[in-house]
């Protein structure tokens, strides 16, 4: 067995030795590989919310709620960002959305 197909099994926790080509080619392409990684788990991260106060005060919200052991899930952070939304913002309503991340 050779050394980087050992490293192969460990590193990514494998049931099966890759063969040695397969392990060469992926530690050619490493940087390239890496970069597309990257460039996926932070393509979220670029958006802003639109009202970020707003979004600030629903986080504070959410964060007391369950701190409080109160039921957290997206209707009652809804509920609260309209009330939010009325009271200080005028968001309409269409514009408020939440994010799957």
């Amino acid at each position: 067995m050779s050394i980087k197909r050992e490293w192969a099994m460990k590193e990514f926790n494998l049931a099966e030795l890759l063969p040695q080509q397969a392990v060469s080619n992926i530690l050619k392409k490493a940087d390239g590989l890496y970069k597309n990684v990257n460039a996926v788990k932070n393509s979220k991260s670029s958006t802003r919310p639109c009202y970020p106060k707003l979004d600030k005060h629903v986080r504070n919200c959410t964060e007391d709620m369950d701190s409080n052991s109160l039921l957290v899930n997206r209707q009652s952070i809804l509920k609260y960002a309209r009330q939010l939304d009325l009271s200080n913002y005028r968001v309409l309503e269409s514009e408020i959305t939440f994010s799957d991340g």
